[in-house]
């Protein structure tokens, strides 16, 4: 088993932040709780798959990125931070985490064949 650590929630925006307290941008603030997290003996962390290419570059390949927020094709909803799941590869992301993009599909069947040509 391997420890990881949440960064900044992909609900969260730059406003979000500002309101709690934080003087720095998101970008920032990730590298900030990554650094910690490395410090402590954490193995990676939970973050956008937006911020994967950063972490990676700054706490190398190996430190583990989870990322949710992922869609298969980009959506507004109440996620500040998503990116595709095209994206998510392209940025590196270790772990995507797919919830309702799946869950509230019209065909969840269809929904994972889709999922699974992208990533087989």
């Amino acid at each position: 088993m391997k420890p990881l650590g949440v960064s900044v929630l992909t609900s969260l925006n730059e406003k979000n932040i500002k309101n709690m307290g934080f003087n720095m941008q998101i970008s920032e603030l990730v590298k900030t709780l990554c650094m910690s997290a490395k410090q402590n003996n954490i193995d990676g962390v939970v973050s956008s798959a937006i911020e994967v290419p950063e972490i990676k570059r700054n706490f190398g390949e190996d430190f583990i990125t989870v990322t949710p927020g992922i869609r298969v094709q980009q959506k507004n909803d109440d996620q500040s931070r998503v990116a595709t799941l095209e994206d998510a590869i392209k940025n590196g992301s270790d772990y995507i985490v797919l919830g309702r993009e799946i869950t509230a599909s019209e065909n969840i069947s269809k929904m994972i064949k889709k999922v699974e040509s992208y990533i087989i």
